[in-house]
């Protein structure tokens, strides 16, 4: 069939010379293996037994065509028909099979003979040659050949590709390997690890060694090179080894010590949509849909979302250990497996010219793309796995969309350096391999880039790593999912003033000390950053406060969004209201403080319920004191940012005030022709990483714990049982109302378009005894 060897395509017929050699038949062909043999595996057979089945069954072959060429080009090109458009009505589920085993894109069929034999072993049960149903076209006869038919099919795949029922611990692919432990269903057995450590893979080396260094470490792991996981992404063994990173003067020599597990291709839409439920690419600019399109508009932030995600869902099926993890490699990770091997500027040489057979990639990018590259008329993100992979079975190393790793931001070390992780913190995350809108330049494996790791974009993506059984990663990379308080001395409080390197730095410490990351993503995708303790002055002027909050806590990076509001409430209370855009990444308003106080308890009980968050946690409003020591993250000016006000709009939504007789807003700031509460995350952010703390809408804070702060900002008209403060200043007030220091009182029952909340959430561990003067809520 499909790899059968054979000569010149119809050599009477077709006029190719005689090196146009190819394996195959071409009428059991399947796509990639008539572009490209070197493509072919064990899903080209699946394609091939899909295109027996359908000759089984109708007695004609799949595709005619005048010339072989003609049937190849419709091998490539043209969807397969249905079995029920020659065969009449069949059995439930049949044309299905054959659909996905003849489907185009490898990626789209069975993955293995295993689950081939799992669709097909239903419809040649002894029952099934007389309980086929009744509709189907023809008579007894015909239903008999429809199950000889199929069970000629089945014996095939049984036995004419080595599959047995006496191995029930390994799936045949179709090569000879075994399918892995860490995939392995429930009550199958692991293979069995060498005792033998192999020798690690010291660049250069050329294909057929990095295939012999898989190989081997795969053998010593017990698990196959390649491994399926249960949302179809394929895992490739990477083994440990030594490289040069980066290129030109500015290079290191690494060593990694531990193999590990590294996505096949970019994580996919598909893939993301099982996994997180949401959609965050649909409408938007520079975006094709389909299943095998990588998932972009996915912030890093999200990226580490997702492999927890995915994390808790192998573990409660069983389909990983509990030491195991998926994550995202680190960028030494990233560059070894890009390499594989090799030291030129490109996986597959020095020659960009090459470039379009192994990436898809652009001209750069002015307002709009730059046509070029191979991209010029697609200016998208393409399906993966469709361009020549690297010598580690690697797709799309080389552009597609950035990709995500772990690694803040900075230059490379100077000096050999051992399993690294980069700086501790940074501006910005690691992206690597270039993308579709990028010139060739920028594909090459030593390119990096760095960039908040909340930016979400149209060529922004990730790809997986998953340590095998066994393996040791390291803290960095394997981040514990629940917090965990360590039992070293605590880092030193933040006492203020220090500037925001030092604030990044206090934020690292305390989160290594909790053993969280900085950053971390809840159920409804609200990131909470780690805001350290320390000592600051509340307050500004004459109406000040020397303050001591002796306790770390979680506040969310950004106020509430309508879109979070929706999820846990299941209530719009902004649609239709004036001085509101009705958007998911918008800020919520018309929200009480009784209803933030509410939104809290509901999210608590959500996740206490799906496990997410244990009883010692508890999501609340921040009191005034942490707001203002969040808002202000070390610094004494009048904003977090400076004094300066003129620079307010890259770092705030602000107006002009209220005309009170006209009931309108007074056109000014950067919001007079956008009056309304904006996105989230459009401004510049705090040294924290907390966004729009000045501006865009006023946020409910708790009263409780109150500091003894003289409020000179606001007239207190009625008693704290009516009223709550509110904190940050609007897209309606002026600068005056943003500063950091500024509190205002407002009807705990009332709302308004400027007037929404942000989340706090006490930490495990923490004591919720604060010494000296704490603003720390009080619980119920």
């Amino acid at each position: 069939m499909g790899l059968a060897a054979f000569g010149s395509l119809d050599a009477e017929r077709d006029p190719l010379t005689a090196t146009g050699q190819i394996m195959g038949t071409v009428d059991y062909m399947a796509p990639e293996q008539a572009m490209d043999t070197r493509h072919a595996d064990a899903r080209s057979d699946i394609y091939s037994l899909g295109v027996t089945l359908w000759y089984l069954l109708t007695g004609r072959i799949l595709f005619a065509g005048e010339t072989a060429v003609n049937r190849m080009m419709a091998h490539i090109h043209d969807p397969p028909p249905t079995l029920g458009s020659v065969c009449g009505p069949l059995p439930p589920g049949l044309d299905a099979v054959f659909q996905r085993m003849v489907a185009k894109n490898p990626l789209d069929r069975f993955q293995s003979m295993r689950d081939v034999i799992a669709s097909l072993e239903p419809l040649v049960q002894d029952r099934g040659c007389e309980d086929l149903p009744r509709r189907m076209t023809g008579s007894r006869t015909s239903r008999l050949a429809f199950a000889g038919a199929v069970s000629v099919l089945f014996v095939a795949v049984l036995y004419g590709f080595g599959i047995t029922r006496e191995r029930p611990g390994e799936s045949v692919d179709g090569t000879g390997a075994t399918m892995s432990a860490v995939a392995a269903r429930p009550g199958d057995e692991p293979i069995a690890p060498s005792s033998t450590r192999p020798s690690p893979a010291v660049a250069p080396f050329d294909a057929t060694l990095a295939r012999g260094h898989q190989e081997a470490w795969a053998g010593h792991l017990g698990i196959d090179i390649e491994t399926t996981n249960s949302i179809g992404q394929t895992l490739v063994v990477i083994p440990p080894g030594t490289f040069t990173m980066g290129e030109g003067p500015g290079t290191v020599d690494v060593t990694l010590t531990e193999p590990f597990l590294l996505g096949q291709t970019e994580v996919t839409q598909g893939q993301w949509r099982e996994v997180m439920k949401t959609e965050p690419w649909k409408g938007q600019q520079y975006t094709i849909e389909g299943l095998h399109v990588p998932a972009t508009f996915v912030s890093w932030n999200d990226a580490v979302a997702f492999c927890r995600a995915l994390t808790e869902r192998e573990r409660d099926g069983g389909r990983i250990g509990g030491e195991q993890r998926y994550r995202l490699p680190t960028d030494a990770e990233w560059e070894f497996a890009c390499r594989a091997g090799t030291t030129t500027p490109f996986s597959f040489g020095v020659d960009a010219r090459l470039l379009a057979a192994h990436g898809w990639f652009g001209g750069g990018w002015m307002v709009v793309p730059i046509a070029g590259g191979n991209t010029s008329s697609e200016m998208y993100a393409h399906p993966v796995g469709v361009k020549r992979p690297n010598p580690f079975g690697l797709f799309d190393v080389h552009g597609n969309a950035w990709e995500w790793v772990a690694d803040w931001y900075a230059d490379l070390p100077r000096t050999p350096v051992t399993d690294p992780e980069g700086p501790r913190e940074a501006a910005g995350r690691v992206l690597r391999s270039g993308s579709w809108d990028f010139n060739a330049v920028d594909c090459r494996s030593s390119v990096r880039i760095g960039n908040d790791p909340s930016h979400r974009d149209y060529h922004r993506s990730f790809r997986i790593a998953l340590s095998p059984p066994g393996a040791m990663p390291t803290e960095a990379t394997q981040p514990p999912i629940a917090p965990v308080m360590s039992r070293s001395k605590p880092p030193v409080p933040a006492n203020a003033p220090f500037d925001a390197a030092e604030a990044r730095r206090h934020q690292a410490a305390w989160a290594g000390h909790l053993g969280i990351d900085v950053e971390t993503t809840n159920s409804i995708g609200q990131t909470l950053v780690v805001i350290p303790p320390g000592t600051f002055t509340m307050g500004e002027g004459s109406s000040t406060v020397d303050v001591t909050l002796a306790e770390p806590f979680l506040l969310g990076q950004t106020e509430v969004t309508q879109g979070q509001w929706r999820e846990v409430m299941g209530t719009e209370p902004c649609r239709g209201k004036r001085y509101v855009i009705d958007h998911d990444d918008a800020a919520v308003t018309y929200v009480t403080w009784h209803d933030a106080v509410t939104f809290c308890e509901t999210l608590t009980a959500r996740e206490r319920a799906s496990g997410a968050l244990d009883t010692t946690k508890r999501y609340r409003l921040p009191t005034g004191a942490e707001w203002e020591w969040a808002c202000r993250a070390g610094t004494i000016s009048t904003f977090s940012f400076g004094d300066d006000a003129i620079v307010l709009g890259a770092h705030a939504w602000y107006g002009n005030d209220w005309d009170a007789a006209a009931e309108l807003p007074i056109p000014g700031g950067n919001t007079a022709s956008q009056q309304y509460a904006h996105e989230v995350r459009l401004k510049q952010p705090n040294a924290w990483r907390l966004f729009d703390m000045h501006g865009n809408v006023f946020e409910w804070i708790d009263g409780a714990g109150r500091p003894p702060v003289v409020d000179a900002f606001a007239t207190r008209s009625s008693t704290l049982a009516e009223s709550e403060a509110c904190r940050g200043g609007s897209w309606l007030l002026g600068p005056l109302q943003c500063r950091s220091a500024f509190q205002k009182r407002h009807k705990a029952a009332g709302v308004s378009g400027d007037l929404g909340f942000r989340i706090a959430m006490t930490l495990e561990g923490a004591d919720d005894a604060a010494s000296g003067t704490s603003s720390r809520s009080q619980e119920p």
